[in-house]
């Protein structure tokens, strides 16, 4: 559950045991025994979160900790304080950081509509005063360019208490502070208010579009009782394949005899998931998640890639990897579900289709593998190799985003809100299919020659059940020698 991997306290060099120890005590004083409030360290001990960045340099480690207590120590009441640390976890996608101070949230008096309506980028309803103030400054300062306006006036106190307390000796010279404007990592964004346009001209990062009202589109049927906008909006060419895609899928693709990893590129509402229509907060897990999760992630790395905007990708990650209240009592070690959220290998998301001035639009998106397949950091999973058309697969319920990789596409039926799943093991049966596909040299050429089809009644051998009783290889996971060589740990 960290950018950085969690390290054993038996692996630590001795200023680094050093500093665990005094993190350890940090967080057993302020949050209590790991696993009571939310989980800062796993069953060994390591510890999660920020913490292993902080383990990575003492030195620099032990001053963000440090400059972490200190403001920690602002006069500001509990509720008001975890207002501000979730807004901003918000606005930066801090899967933990979400994750933990929603539960700190709850024990200062939050309530999960409150703390719900946050991640959804609304401000809470029935705040007191102090809260209100909270939200707004957090809210202005995360996403908005410029001072504060004259009516957050009454926060003047508090910034002349908080420029003394920066100016402690102990804290690291010459660095940004939190948040701060000019700091080079700094990427405003637009305005939470809908239909307006809040942007820096400072932004180091690709500057996002006017957000602009979306063309009307008519309301129409997908005949599984709910009601969709469609068509999209056809702005967007199709992108071409890539020169001798069509010839390298049309090759054989050779049965190996022996599964090897893939990079499987996962979407998430309407593949992994489905989001109320009218409460995009209300999300529905498809059923048998964790056991397919438990599979690719034992087997396969792992690509999130949503056509949705960073903040809803980091509110659906959440349903998913850290589960609250009573969704934890269904479902897996929580372990596991942070050990598999550490294995991603990016998470990709709105930003990442290109779509210029059509980004608050709803045009017909593409995901083009070939932007996968040309980032180094991707590339460098592969170990061996490199990922390719040979070795890829995409799973989406849409046909259409894989239009430049057809052959790559394993089209998953769409999960829709009102619909029960759990009479048919959807994801059994893609799971089967991508163990299948995992055998063969070329797996475009191999979906060219076998699509994926659902299969809509429900039978034995498209069971989970069927699977770990039939093929051993399906769930067995440390006989990858000699062909884990090219998959990277």
């Amino acid at each position: 559950m960290s950018r950085f991997p969690p390290l054993p306290s038996d692996k630590l060099q001795p200023d680094q045991l050093e500093t665990h120890n005094e993190q350890t005590a940090i967080a057993q004083q302020a949050f209590g025994p790991s696993g009571d409030l939310f989980q800062w360290a796993d069953s060994t001990g390591a510890l999660l979160g920020p913490f292993p960045f902080a383990l990575s340099s003492p030195e620099a480690g032990g001053a963000m900790i440090r400059q972490a207590l200190i403001l920690g120590k602002l006069p500001l009441p509990a509720d008001a304080k975890e207002i501000a640390i979730l807004v901003c976890g918000v606005r930066f996608g801090a899967a933990y950081e979400l994750y933990a101070h929603s539960a700190v949230a709850a024990k200062a008096g939050l309530s999960e509509t409150q703390i719900g309506q946050i991640k959804a980028t609304r401000k809470p309803e029935g705040l007191n005063e102090e809260c209100s103030v909270a939200y707004d400054v957090a809210d202005y300062l995360a996403n908005k360019k410029g001072a504060l306006p004259g009516h957050l006036a009454m926060m003047e106190d508090l910034t002349k208490r908080m420029s003394r307390l920066l100016q402690q000796p102990n804290l690291p010279k010459k660095q940004p502070l939190p948040y701060d404007s000019t700091a080079a990592s700094f990427k405003p964004t637009h305005s939470k208010k809908p239909w307006t346009k809040q942007l820096s001209d400072a932004q180091d990062g690709p500057k996002l579009p006017t957000r602009s009202k979306p063309t009307t589109r008519s309301n129409t049927r997908n005949g599984k009782g709910m009601t969709r906008k469609d068509p999209r909006l056809s702005l967007i060419p199709r992108p071409p394949r890539m020169t001798g895609y069509n010839v390298k899928a049309s090759m054989s693709a050779k049965h190996i005899g022996r599964p090897v990893p893939l990079l499987i590129v996962l979407d998430l509402n309407g593949t992994l998931l489905s989001r109320h229509p009218k409460n995009r907060q209300h999300v529905k897990l498809r059923p048998h998640l964790d056991k397919f999760l438990e599979y690719l992630f034992n087997r396969h790395k792992v690509v999130i890639w949503s056509s949705a905007t960073p903040e809803s990708v980091t509110a659906m990650l959440s349903k998913i990897f850290f589960p609250e209240g009573d969704a934890v009592k269904s479902r897996a070690n929580n372990d596991d579900l942070m050990e598999w959220y550490n294995r991603i290998v990016a998470m990709w998301n709105r930003k990442h289709l290109d779509l210029g001035d059509l980004y608050w639009q709803n045009p017909q998106v593409y995901k083009q593998l070939s932007r996968l397949w040309a980032d180094p950091n991707i590339q460098s999973t592969c170990f061996g190799g490199q990922w390719d058309q040979f070795n890829t697969l995409l799973i989406d319920d849409s046909l259409e985003k894989a239009a430049s990789e057809p052959h790559n596409l394993v089209q998953i039926r769409e999960m829709v809100w009102n619909e029960d799943d759990q009479g048919v093991e959807v994801l059994a049966q893609v799971a089967k299919y991508i163990s299948k596909a995992s055998n063969y040299q070329n797996v475009s050429a191999f979906v060219k020659e076998n699509p994926f089809k659902h299969d809509p009644v429900p039978r034995d051998e498209n069971t989970w059940a069927w699977m770990e009783q039939n093929m051993s290889d399906f769930m067995m996971h440390d006989n990858l020698d000699p062909d884990r060589r090219h998959l990277k740990q």
